[in-house]
């Protein structure tokens, strides 16, 4: 734990935060990362990191901010459901080259406010109604994502709270949208 990349607790024996943003890595994320029991924030962004997010990172149990951002990861998102102990805060995965639809289950994730997936333009629909079902979302980055059109359930935003949304550049249909102050 001497490194500043690492973070670990008062003791020295758990790593609490993992940032390996803007270092040029290269290959699949490592499985053995999920290991890491006590983990609140894992940063790989901006690298060049391929292959899936690992199954193994749903039992991140304690993480409270993953950011994948800004490599090259792919596959499907429906195999990736993080643990809906209302831990997680933040979840990044914006400039990616993910595909098939988000999942609906997301929206259940209790402590999540911060969602960012825009950029993975072979993310498909139906859009899933669930994420709009949370309390509060401070953050809702959804812009280019969807090449093909996709239909916004009718009244989708309606008792949604949010300080930021973004949905350009996407081909929605249905959504009866009402945005006010308050």
């Amino acid at each position: 734990c001497t490194s500043s990349r690492i973070s670990c607790d008062a003791t020295g024996t758990q790593i609490l935060a993992l940032t390996a943003s803007n270092l040029g890595l290269q290959g699949t994320l490592p499985a053995d990362i999920a290991l890491l029991q006590n983990l609140l924030v894992l940063n790989m962004d901006n690298n060049s990191l391929t292959g899936t997010v690992p199954s193994d990172f749903q039992s991140l149990a304690t993480i409270f901010v993953l950011s994948l951002r800004d490599n090259q990861l792919n596959g499907t998102l429906d195999g990736f459901v993080p643990t809906a102990s209302g831990k997680l805060h933040t979840l990044a995965l914006d400039n990616n080259d993910f595909s098939g639809t988000i999942p609906a289950v997301w929206g259940e994730i209790l402590g999540l406010t911060r969602l960012f997936l825009e950029g993975n333009r072979r993310l498909t629909g139906p859009f899933p109604a669930s994420i709009f079902q949370a309390t509060f979302m401070a953050d809702l980055h959804l812009s280019h994502i969807f090449s093909a059109p996709s239909e916004l359930p009718k009244d989708i935003f309606d008792g949604f709270e949010t300080s930021t949304i973004q949905l350009a550049g996407n081909q929605l249909t249905g959504c009866r949208c009402k945005f006010g102050m308050n």
